[in-house]
């Protein structure tokens, strides 16, 4: 299931969203409010939401600049506009911040349960690629022995292209000793291994 967080300054909007959207009929729990995009910012490193409705127009910290915060810090986390403003720059200024959807109030709770589920789905899709990646990169680091290996196997016998020997080198965590710089190995290109 995943958290979502509802940020707008208006209490009966935040009231009427909060009680009449059917949350774990999408998969979603409401995990917090908040007023204002602060107060949204405290929520956020505490709930750790996954999805975050808010308006725009807010006193202290409004939905761009909560947007904007959102993108620097948290980029998993995505963040739907729900906004009385029909603005284009409102709307350029959010998708600058890869804000997943921005949406004109008045929203219907069917229109909003309509959103939830597109937003599911792209949370899916996002997990399912991050979960790739993960096992990408323990394979990788798993197979990081024989790489070295194969690397120092072409290096010792001369057979490796020249250029990035010593960024190599630091790659797999080896140092050269300075009697081996001194003793005419170019950094770009390995002396060849005598046979």
């Amino acid at each position: 299931m995943y958290k979502v967080i509802l940020v707008d300054d208006e209490y009966l909007t935040r009231d009427a969203i909060s009680r009449n959207t059917p949350w774990k009929d999408v998969d979603f729990t409401l995990v917090g409010t908040a007023e204002n995009g602060k107060a949204a910012i405290a929520l956020i490193e505490e709930a750790e939401p996954d999805l975050i409705l808010t308006d725009i127009c807010m006193p202290v910290l409004d939905g761009i600049g909560l947007a904007a915060y959102v993108h620097e810090h948290h980029p998993d986390i995505m963040v739907v506009i729900i906004s009385g403003y029909d603005d284009f720059d409102y709307a350029k200024q959010a998708m600058s911040y890869e804000v997943a959807d921005y949406i004109l109030k008045p929203i219907t709770s069917t229109e909003l349960v309509e959103e939830l589920e597109k937003i599911h789905k792209k949370l899916d899709a996002a997990s399912k690629k991050r979960g790739q990646l993960e096992k990408i990169q323990q394979e990788y680091q798993k197979n990081m022995p024989i790489l070295r290996n194969h690397f120092l196997s072409r290096l010792l016998e001369g057979n490796y292209p020249g250029g990035d020997v010593l960024a190599r080198l630091e790659y797999f965590g080896l140092t050269v000793p300075p009697s081996a710089r001194t003793a005419g190995v170019s950094p770009e290109r390995p002396a060849p291994a005598r046979r």
